[in-house]
Formats: structure tokens, sequence, C-alpha cells
């Protein structure tokens, strides 16, 4: 008998069989933990229903997204254009010319890499409302390789005049984020991770396109989105054992960065960590950089380092770049110590 593989996709696990293999959605928004990819089929599928000038956009990717179930109840909002991106923004483009509102799926890495230029100028040139949503983005699409990792969309998306950029840290924040991401008249990416995760966000302190505290503001403050927002919590419970004291931000509006919500943060903040799986080049690390006015505050840039990854379980991957629950331990305790 084939021995089942264990999961590589779990937030904190590793030896739970992997949902990769499972097509059947079995999101419950109840649940404290889930995942994000199912949560974005399941709310999409609400979403088609209510709005009828949605079409979702799809590259031969039904079944990994887990939106194949919506493809049949709303075939008339459905396009299949198969493995071709290039050719689904240009019809994203044609689409939205018409005033409906596509939007275009596909593994984060192909969505932004391979139809650059149809995104640079069918959709941002002519400031159409095209949204892209990309599934499996950041480092933990560790088992299928490098080619299928993505760590440098923010800095191909920002880099696009019109365009917006937003990401998410668990599935209860799709659910506040996704209608107001669709709602926007702009060009827009909304960057998706894959593996399950806890909710760790609340519905209290969100405010679209503004910085949420999770964890109040200190003298050290992590900031972080998407998955990396997963490894700043743990890494305040795991502090806060020894007695030491850190903040964490999320942010999930990375352009339009929300710039005086950060000042007033650093106001109390001597020393700012800037967490992302995301090459140094081009992150939220450098956009920050380039626009942060005070001076004062030390800056710590973690991210993947221009480096690709490597295949293997998402923490086996992590730790090559740096990124392990381990490494960041060992990392943020040198800034506090420093």
């Amino acid at each position: 008998m084939n021995k089942i593989s264990t999961n590589t996709y779990e937030f904190g696990s590793d030896d739970i069989k992997s949902n990769q293999i499972n097509f059947v959605n079995e999101f419950n928004e109840k649940n404290n933990f889930g995942s994000v990819r199912d949560a974005y089929a399941f709310y999409i599928q609400k979403i088609l229903k209510k709005n009828r000038n949605i079409v979702l956009i799809d590259a031969d990717l039904g079944t990994v997204a887990k939106t194949f179930v919506s493809s049949k109840r709303y075939n008339k909002q459905f396009v299949q254009v198969g493995i071709s991106e290039q050719n689904m923004i240009g019809v994203a483009a044609g689409i939205a010319q018409y005033g409906k509102i596509p939007v275009a799926q596909s593994l984060a890495v192909f969505l932004t890499g391979r139809p650059y230029d149809q995104i640079r100028e069918s959709v941002c040139y002519s400031n159409l409302n095209v949204k892209l949503v990309g599934l499996h983005a950041g480092m933990t699409l560790s088992p299928d390789g490098a080619t299928h990792q993505t760590g440098e969309d923010i800095a191909l998306m920002t880099s696009l005049p019109n365009m917006e950029v937003y990401a998410v840290s668990d599935h209860y924040q799709l659910k506040m984020l996704l209608p107001k991401f669709l709602k926007s008249k702009k060009p827009g990416y909304l960057r998706l991770f894959f593996p399950q995760a806890k909710i760790i966000t609340n519905k209290s302190n969100f405010k679209f396109r503004k910085i949420q505290i999770l964890k109040k503001i200190n003298k050290i403050n992590i900031l972080s989105y998407g998955y990396m927002a997963q490894k700043a919590d743990a890494l305040y419970e795991y502090f806060k054992k020894k007695n030491i004291k850190i903040g964490v931000i999320n942010v999930h509006s990375i352009k339009p960065f929300d710039y005086s919500g950060l000042e007033k943060i650093l106001k109390k903040t001597e020393k700012l960590i800037i967490l992302e799986d995301h090459n140094f080049y081009g992150g939220l690390g450098s956009i920050i950089s380039a626009n942060l006015k005070n001076s004062k505050i030390k800056k710590y840039l973690i991210n993947s380092n221009d480096k690709f990854g490597t295949t293997g379980l998402p923490e086996q991957n992590l730790d090559f770049l740096g990124l392990s629950t381990k490494k960041l331990k060992k990392k943020i305790l040198n800034i506090i110590n420093e």
C-alpha cells in the first residue's frame, strides 16, 4: 500500500494529511482554524450569487482554487480560459470594458509573472476595474519547488500605476476584505496563502486600508502580513512566556499603504521589524524604508533575502530562507538584545 504523504501546508504541523488532495470544500467560517484558499472559494460563491456583474475567470485551476462548484452553479458568470494567463488578462480587460467586474484567478507566481505585460498595458494603463486573485502566494508551496513559490509578486504589482495590492492574514480577514476589494473601482491584486492557519485578526479594529494592531504596541514591534503575520503572532506568544513584550502590526493594504497610521505607532517605537515572505527588493520593507519619515527608528528587514526557495516541507523551505520559527526566534532575540 502506498503511504499517504504527510500534510505540507498546515501552519505549525507536519503530520496532517494534505488538504490539497481533498477537492471538497469543507470550509466552516465558524472554525477558529481554516484555509484562506477554501474561504475564498466559499465567499466568492456567495458574492457571485448576489452580484451578477462579477465574472470569475479561471486558468484551469478550479480544483486548486476549489471554485469548480461556482463554475457549475453560476456558469453564466464563469469563464474558463485554460492554462493561459496572458490570454486570461486580455479576456478580463475586455469584460471590464463592458461594465462587468472580472476576477481573474491563478497561482500567484503565474498570475503576476507570465502576463505582466498584459497587466501593465491592458489593465493598468487603461485603469480598468480588473481584480487579480493570486493563489498560494509566498514561500509555503514548498513541495512544488521554487518555480511555484512567489517572492516577487508585491514588487511587480506595486510598481504598476493604478494597481492596488492587498494581503490577508487569516480567513476571517478575507471575509472582511473581499467585498471591499471587489467594490474598489481600480485594478487590484489580492495575495492569498495556501496553508491552513488560525484566526489572529478581529472585526473590532479592522478598517479598510488601515494597519491593524494585533498585539499592543511596545518599544519593539513586528509589522507583517499574510502567512508571516501568523509567524509574528506565534513569536509574540513565545516571547510573552519569557516576559518579553513585543507588539504585532498586521498590514492588509500594501498599496495604498497607511503611512499616517504607521507614523502614529512609530512615536512609541524604538525598533521596527518588518517580516515578510517576499524578496528584499521591492517588498513591504523596501516600500516603508523609502517613505519612512521618522529616521530615529531602527528598522530590521527580515525576508527571503534575494534567494529562491527550495523543495520540501514549508518549514524546511522557510528555514532555508531564514524564515522558520526557529531562526526567527534567534533573529528577533538578537534584535531585542542589541
